[in-house]
Parts: C-alpha cells; structure tokens; sequence
C-alpha cells in the first residue's frame, strides 16, 4: 500500500502487473492493496506469466505509457496485446524440484534422471507445465531453439533469456537467437523464486512476443 500511495503522489494512474495467480498469492494481495488505496487509480494486472514473460509485458507498458499520445487505453490495450503473443520456453537442470511441486512422481523422477531426460516447460493458463521431453542437456536446448524457430520464422520479436543459476545455459540461447532468429532486442534476466521453486538450478529457457512491424 505504501508503494502505491508514493506513486501516485508523482502520477495520475498505476498499471500494477504481476505474476500469474495460479503461481503466486502477489496478485491477490495487490488487489486487495489497491481497494485500501485507490481502486480508480490503479489496475492490477494478472499477467498469466511470470519470470521473462512477465518481464517483457512490464517493458512493453511502460514502452507505450511513455510513448507519444499515450493513455490508459492505449497502454491497457498494448498490454493485451503483448500477453497474447508472448510464449515461454525453458528445460530444467534437475527433475528433483519438479517432483518435490508435484509435477512428476517419484518413479519418473529416478528414471528421468537415470536416462538424462530433460522435459521441456511453459506456462499454461498461468501454471507451469510440460512441453515435450528431450534426451539430455545439449539436445533439450537446441530443441527449445528449434521450436520456436518453427514458431516464428523470420518474423521480428523481442526476446528474454531467463536461467535459474545457469549463465553459461543463457548464454547459448543469447548466441542462438542472435545467429538464428530476427531479433530486434534481447536480454537476459535470473529467474526469481516463482518459477525458480519449480524449475530449480540449472534451468534456462527464452521467453518471446512478436513485434509489429511498424513498431
């Protein structure tokens, strides 16, 4: 609520976005802050998204609040813009932490790490959740690559690289992208504790929206 009240003593309206409900209690709680403070000035937004997703509608809101003519509508509208048009794509280091979330059980979680299986994940109706499995590190990050290189060709998008203590796994996705993918701009983030507790150590993956061409 303090956040809030400081904000908007500099400005008139608050887009106040957030991961996924389905992830995280933040978005709940935001609501419910903003009720205390002022529920005509800020919209809380559930992104359905978190970690490099979240990241990349954040920059395109405050891309367009801070654009010509910009207004509520026009940020509110780029905002659902971008969510529709935003994937996210990583592999993980370890199966422990997804059987210990529930997302496999014991069984597969010994023979997955027996067999070097490495699954690939999104996030779906805002939760985590498989993609495709892929056998070992090395082929699971060039299938990430290849998927989405059969998803948006040569179409021009902005990218997020996001690892969870793996920076050597995002690096390789930053020089993929850049050989491979028209890509207007590129960053690289550490994924915080949302996404973390599920994926654990050693995951990486790229996060993606498509850009208009006029943009």
């Amino acid at each position: 609520m303090d956040v809030y009240r400081e904000l908007l003593n500099t400005y008139d309206y608050i887009f106040s976005i957030h991961a996924s409900s389905e992830l995280s209690g933040t978005y709940q709680s935001a609501v419910l802050a903003r009720d205390e403070v002022a529920p005509e000035k800020i919209e809380v937004v559930d992104s359905r998204a978190a970690t490099a997703c979240q990241a990349l509608i954040v920059i395109e809101a405050a891309r367009r609040a801070a654009g010509p003519d910009a207004d509520i509508v026009a940020v509110r509208q780029r905002i659902q813009e971008v969510m529709a048009s935003t994937r996210l794509l990583f592999v993980v280091g370890t199966l422990e932490y997804l059987h210990k979330n529930g997302r496999i059980g014991k069984a597969a979680s010994v023979l997955g790490t027996l067999l070097s299986i490495k699954p690939l994940l999104t996030i779906e109706d805002g939760v985590v959740a498989p993609y495709e499995k892929v056998l070992g590190s090395r082929k699971a990050l060039k299938r990430v690559m290849q998927l989405v290189e059969e998803e948006v060709g040569q179409a021009p998008i902005s990218v997020m690289v996001a690892h969870c203590a793996a920076p050597d796994k995002a690096s390789e996705f930053v020089e993929a992208v850049k050989a491979n993918l028209n890509c207007v701009e590129i960053r690289v983030i550490e994924v915080g504790p949302v996404v973390g507790a599920h994926a654990g150590p050693g995951a990486a993956g790229i996060g993606w929206h498509t850009v208009p061409e006029k943009a």
